[in-house]
Formats: structure tokens, C-alpha cells, sequence
């Protein structure tokens, strides 16, 4: 099928579901946080393990994991059915997690109820200006908005180049690009600073896991669909090429963006 061929099926989709036929391959195989966003914001006095966080667009809660684990209290406030399960599934053995289906737009929270926000990968859904007025009636005073995503290291190896190319030639042309996001981000801090940096992510995947993370992303033919068959030869092929002990590398650059939302 050529490209015009498929961005022609392309129809517009709630993005509120655009992953509730990839939630297993998402909570499987998508990249996770580095803990060494953690000792960003402790170490620079933005966070505390006693505050309370509310995780927005929480999906399997790949991120919410990241501050349950320090013991904060972690509202993981998630639209889809689907990927509010998974993260229930995951997260919910633990009594500092607490579970919220709703919006980013509306939270259900209290005022003044959480000192950090923290968005994910989902950011880029958001509708910019109305969560800019619900995270400033929710957070506390003085709280944060930290705001992060993975973005894929594109010429970081041979591989990453190829791999660049593959996602290109069968991708609806919806991919997501979180470089894009950087201009949303400066509307979305308004008139206020904020501290922007990153660090390195990795993933090492066999080939089961490359079709997984490959699957998990919105933009990618599903199981059934007319180009999923060519892409699985197609990755087979990449893998066999630059697989090490039967093992590829996924390298990613983890941004963060930290402050508090300014005046539109």
C-alpha cells in the first residue's frame, strides 16, 4: 500500500482512544522514565517524597511508578478505560496510589489539592490553554508543573538511522514530533521561567519486543491491518541486520521541562 494509499484510510480518531487497541504493547513495551529524573527534581529542591503528585494522562503509569516509588501520594488521572486498567494492574497493590478517570482539561481534584503536576507522553494531546487553567486551580501555591517525554535519538547509531527510515515509510504521517512541542511548552510556562534539560534512556530489545514497540505506537499498522504484514518482513530484516547477541538498541533522549504556568 503507498503512502497517499494510507494517509487516505487515516480517519480522525478521539485521542483519548487512540490507544485502546495497543494498551498491551504499550504497557509491555514502551520506553519507561529514568530515575535519574528523580534527583533532578530532588536535587533541585522541586520535589519532596511526602508531596502529593497528580500524574495527568497517567497511561499504564510508566511515570506515576517513577514518583509512587519515593512514596509520594500519586493520583493517576488517565481518559481511557483501557489504559486506566493497565495502570491499575500495575500500580494497584500500592496505598500511595489513587486512581482518577478524567480528563487533563478537568481533573476532578480539589483546588489547591497537589504540589507537582506531571505530564508524560501525553502532553502533546492536552488542549494547551484549558490545562493551563486547571493545573493552576488544582496545584498548591507554590507547586510545579513537570512536564517530560522520551524522544527517539534518531542518528545515535546505524541502527537508530534505520530504523528512522522504517518508521517513516509506515507511519500514517501522525507521528507525534515531540520537538515540535518545544514552542507549546514556552506558551504553556507564559510569562514565568522554567528549567529545561534531559538525560539519557535506552531500551534493549529482542525482536519480540521491537514488533511490541513498534505496535505500541499510534501512528503504526495493527495485527490485521494490510501493512502490518510487510512491516513485520521489514523489521525482521532490520533486526537481523543490527542485532548483537540477539538484542537491538533503542536510544532515546528523556526532556524534562519543570515551572509553574504563567498568565496566557
Amino acid at each position: 500500500m503507498s503512502e497517499k494509499q494510507r494517509e487516505q484510510q487515516v480517519q480522525p480518531v478521539d485521542s483519548k482512544l487512540k490507544f485502546s487497541n495497543r494498551v498491551e504493547d504499550y504497557a509491555l513495551h514502551r520506553p519507561s522514565y529514568p530515575r535519574a529524573l528523580m534527583d533532578v527534581l530532588t536535587g533541585e529542591g522541586y520535589f519532596d517524597s511526602g508531596e502529593s503528585v497528580a500524574d495527568v494522562g497517567a497511561g499504564t503509569g510508566k511515570l506515576s511508578a517513577l514518583f509512587a516509588d519515593t512514596g509520594a501520594t500519586v493520583y493517576c488521572i488517565e481518559p481511557n478505560s483501557e489504559m486506566l486498567h493497565a495502570c491499575i494492574g500495575e500500580l494497584g497493590g500500592r496505598s500511595n496510589c489513587h486512581f482518577i478517570r478524567a480528563t487533563a482539561e478537568q481533573t476532578a481534584l480539589h483546588d489547591g489539592s497537589v504540589d507537582i503536576i506531571s505530564a508524560g507522553q501525553a502532553f502533546h494531546w492536552f488542549d494547551t490553554g484549558a490545562v493551563r487553567a486547571e493545573f493552576l486551580r488544582v496545584l498548591h501555591p507554590h507547586g510545579k508543573v513537570f512536564i517530560v517525554w522520551n524522544t527517539r535519538a534518531g542518528n545515535a547509531s546505524p541502527f537508530m538511522t534505520e530504523y528512522g527510515k522504517l518508521l517513516k515509510k509506515y507511519g500514517t504521517g501522525s507521528a507525534p514530533q515531540m520537538s515540535s512541542e518545544r514552542s507549546v511548552i514556552g506558551k504553556f510556562f507564559g510569562n514565568l521561567p522554567f528549567t529545561c534539560g534531559e538525560v539519557p534512556n535506552s531500551q534493549t530489545l529482542d525482536f519480540d519486543g521491537l514488533m511490541g514497540r513498534l505496535r505500541s505506537s499510534s501512528y503504526l499498522p495493527v495485527r490485521g491491518s494490510p501493512d502490518y504484514g510487510p512491516l513485520l518482513s521489514d523489521a525482521r530484516t532490520l533486526f537481523d541486520r543490527f542485532q548483537k547477541n540477539g538484542l537491538v538498541e533503542l536510544v532515546y533522549r528523556t526532556e524534562y521541562f519543570i515551572g509553574r504556568p504563567g498568565l496566557a
